[in-house]
């Protein structure tokens, strides 16, 4: 891509809900964010933030949602790996103790 190729956003995510197994997790802030490309385009992102103790090993498992502004109705879930889990509860451990 030439520095003068122009950039096209073909998917922009709307929301995104969390489950631990089966319960769905609500957010302490969902946030979307717009960071502008043009004086016409904008990209949207997501940042979440969830209670460190709520999505954990003692899931079972963790799932993602994500829904795009072109099918908002539609979802696509993404089970997160138990070891990406296991290592993120390891890492957040102090903020649970605290």
């Amino acid at each position: 891509m030439s520095p003068t190729s122009p950039v096209v956003v073909s998917i922009s995510i709307s929301r995104m809900r969390a489950f631990c197994g089966e319960a769905e997790v609500t957010p302490i802030h969902p946030f979307k964010l717009e960071q502008r490309i043009s004086e016409s385009d904008a990209i949207y992102e997501g940042l979440y933030v969830f209670d460190p103790g709520a999505l954990g090993p003692q899931c079972g498992t963790v799932k993602l949602v994500l829904y795009s502004d072109k099918e908002p109705e539609k979802g696509d879930a993404r089970v997160v790996d138990p070891k990406v889990i296991q290592e993120v509860w390891r890492l957040f451990a102090a903020y649970r103790e605290g």
